[in-house]
């Protein structure tokens, strides 16, 4: 809001250090308040100074004025509210929405009404959730395995099939992508659709980006498969 830069890590400090000593005084745990920040900025502050000001004055109203404080009706407080939320809203992105992908638009209409009909935590965690599943489905959907025969070109001449023959009972396959287990479901489903195993496979793994656990675990069953399925063709 004031085009600089956030320091995360200050802060959790900051509100960790400040929420132990508040319990030691029966004080409850408490976060930054976005509604508070957003109206300081509005009205002109640009500075941490201007959050130590405020956070004085809080001070001063709930040390001196607090029975003054009692006689402010809450609908005028809601007002402020209000104010405050339209203010810091930034509208101009619903009408980017028809140019978004519909995945993301839903995930962003769907965090704003429960932020405005439930509460924020819950927004956030449904967001977070739901920007994960999406997540995961397009880095599965990135992942692929072409198999690679003479005619395939490569990056790199020396490991290029181009012009080369496989001999019999080999085949070569190249995986593009993130090997994760989202998308180990293609590799299972690519490698195993085969009737003729193969009894050597060659997979070419310069190309994946990531390779996790489950990843791992696919190529390890990949493996035994292969060796039982010869081990039985040989008894």
């Amino acid at each position: 809001m004031i085009e600089d830069k956030h320091d995360s890590n200050t802060e959790l400090i900051a509100q960790g250090v400040a929420n132990i000593g508040s319990a030691l005084f029966g004080g409850l745990p408490a976060t930054g308040a976005l509604a508070r920040t957003a109206a300081n900025v509005r009205s002109g502050g640009r500075t941490p100074v201007a959050g130590i000001i405020h956070a004085l004055t809080i001070l001063g109203v709930v040390l001196a004025a607090a029975p003054l404080a009692r006689f402010i009706p809450l609908p005028v407080l809601s007002a402020v509210l209000v104010d405050v939320a339209i203010r810091m809203g930034e509208w101009h992105h619903f009408a980017r929405l028809r140019r978004w992908p519909k995945s993301d638009s839903v995930v962003y209409l769907l965090t704003f009404a429960l932020t405005v009909f439930t509460d924020i935590t819950i927004a956030v965690e449904v967001g977070m959730v739901l920007a994960s599943i999406l997540f995961i489905r397009r880095i599965a959907e990135t992942t692929k395995l072409a198999t690679v025969d003479d005619r395939a070109l490569d990056y790199d001449p020396e490991h290029s099939l181009h012009g080369r023959k496989l001999p019999p009972g080999v085949a070569a396959f190249q995986l593009m992508g993130a090997l994760m287990f989202g998308a180990t479901d293609r590799l299972e489903a690519a490698l195993r659709g085969s009737s003729q195993k193969p009894r050597v496979v060659i997979l070419g793994m310069k190309r994946v980006l990531a390779l996790d656990a489950t990843g791992l675990n696919a190529l390890e069953d990949f493996h035994a498969e292969l060796r039982h399925f010869h081990a039985h063709k040989e008894l």
